[in-house]
């Protein structure tokens, strides 16, 4: 059966309790990981051996293909991320919220279903 390829970003606290469920799911390949602190993409990268790391959404989009985007962001860019995400083509799952408010949760529902 063909792996869901995974690109995590947001490698702080939040990450401890995803990557380790994620590297061992039979149906997920996590292929990149993603923070605006290089240092914590390279070490989840390293601890999860995850064969890509980027510091930054665009080298990330632009990098390893995948599927689904996982976000463990500041809830604050979510919405930002999220939107960039779905421009590109990619399926989110976001650890709430999907957006900063209720609209703007409406709209990317929108722009996804696009």
């Amino acid at each position: 059966a063909k792996k869901v390829r995974v690109g995590v970003i947001g490698c702080g606290s939040v990450s401890h309790m995803y990557l380790p469920h994620l590297a061992k799911c039979p149906h997920a390949e996590v292929v990149s990981a993603c923070d605006i602190v290089p240092e914590r993409a390279k070490a989840q990268a390293e601890r999860h051996k995850i064969p890509n790391h980027y510091p930054h959404i665009d080298k990330m989009l632009a990098g390893a293909a995948f599927d689904l985007l996982v976000n463990l962001t500041d809830m604050q860019e979510h919405e930002r991320l999220n939107k960039q995400a779905v421009e590109a083509g990619k399926h989110v799952w976001s650890e709430k919220p999907l957006a900063n408010s209720l609209a703007a949760g409406q709209g990317l529902l929108e722009l996804a279903k696009q």
